[in-house]
């Protein structure tokens, strides 16, 4: 239509409410007027927003029976349920529940964690071998889209070839706290020396982040852990993440995370009786020799980079070390001068001793243990 200067035009038209203008309780409608002068194009706009009525939700249950006096034996029972909804808004997700006469029965909050056990992931091939993940992962029932803090696990195993799917269930503890738990095979000591489990475990971390969503995994949340040979390389990997020490990256992706935790692991192996039951510690045959490729009896200048200690002008994320005082493969003592080490250094650290435990087992994964881990890692969450 055409308009004059200083001429205004009145457009009225109709709308009728509907159903989910209610249920939002409230709509909005714009206009918008263009024009074109010449070159120019004019344009100018305006809503109103209309508000409905206060939305009011109600429902009704009425139940009723095809007999209701002088029920005989045999006799059959119909019953009727009528829902109404008596609101003026629609109602989503209604649930009808029935008591039975002697039946017992619980209400479904949802919190409820529901594990998902995804076996034999390929995250890398190293030296011709495929390198696995054990992963659990949690979903709840009315949140199923929710994303997860993950946390990379090391099974100890003396660095030698690990049994990947023995203390998955125990793992699962962990894992329905809330928590993507990727179990992680590394290049064990027959296939490659030190540092290819640090390298393989740098790796892992890119993969976890690279295909969190896949497994309702954070990928801004990564933790690192292990236990025993696991804890080990747990420690060096997360302590050499600011360099390019022992790293061979898959991808561009970043290895950042936000915490290592450090189970009995063998920080300090060139003490006396660093082993107690290994009365041969570092000769061929032992585990450590295998690790390292030589006898660190002979060479103890090979040593430092194994070591704890080593890395204290490095800059990593928070520590929980936990250790039993009956630790007869991996002496205690190692634990408490990594500990000391690490404190002398300003490190965020902390310690937590299990006494009489043993290395390993049920004293490191009972309600106490998992609650000190659940602890530490939602005290680092981003």
């Amino acid at each position: 239509f055409t308009l004059a200067p200083n001429v205004e035009k009145e457009i009225t038209y109709t709308y009728t409410v509907t159903q989910s203008n209610v249920d939002a309780g409230s709509f909005s409608n714009t206009a918008t007027a263009t024009t074109t002068y010449g070159e120019d194009t004019v344009t100018d706009s305006d809503s109103v927003t209309v508000s409905t009525v206060t939305q009011d939700p109600s429902i009704s249950v009425t139940k009723s029976a095809n007999k209701t006096t002088e029920a005989d034996l045999g006799d059959t029972i119909t019953y009727t349920i009528t829902v109404t909804n008596d609101g003026n808004v629609t109602l989503t997700n209604i649930a009808l529940d029935e008591e039975l006469e002697g039946a017992e029965s619980f209400s479904n909050d949802g919190s409820a964690v529901y594990l998902e056990y995804i076996p034999d992931v390929v995250y890398s091939v190293k030296d011709n071998t495929e390198l696995h993940l054990q992963i659990i992962r949690p979903t709840l029932y009315f949140e199923p889209d929710k994303i997860f803090p993950i946390v990379i696990l090391i099974k100890g195993s003396a660095w030698l070839k690990q049994e990947m799917y023995k203390d998955i269930p125990m793992f699962a503890k962990l894992a329905e706290r809330g928590f993507v738990v990727a179990v992680m095979e590394y290049r064990h000591s027959g296939i490659a020396t030190f540092p290819a489990q640090n390298i393989d475990a740098k790796n892992a971390i890119r993969y976890m982040r690279a295909h969190a969503a896949e497994y309702s995994g954070d990928p801004d949340n990564i933790f690192l852990a292990g236990g025993s040979s696991g804890g080990h390389v747990a420690a060096i990997t997360g302590m050499t993440l600011d360099s390019d020490l022992y790293d061979e990256p898959d991808s561009d992706v970043s290895a950042e995370i936000n915490g290592i935790i450090d189970m009995y692991g063998p920080m300090e192996m060139t003490i006396p009786a660093a082993f107690p039951i290994n009365e041969n510690q570092g000769r061929p045959g032992t585990p450590e020799y295998a690790m390292l490729g030589f006898d660190m009896n002979e060479h103890p200048e090979l040593m430092a980079p194994v070591l704890g200690k080593t890395y204290m002008d490095h800059t990593f994320a928070p520590m929980l070390i936990i250790h039993g005082t009956r630790d007869r493969s991996c002496n205690f003592e190692q634990t408490k001068r990594f500990y000391n080490a690490l404190k002398a250094a300003g490190k965020d650290v902390r310690l937590v001793i299990i006494k009489g435990a043993d290395h390993g087992g049920s004293a490191f994964w009972c309600k106490e243990a998992l609650d000190i881990y659940e602890g530490f890692i939602r005290n680092l969450l981003k």
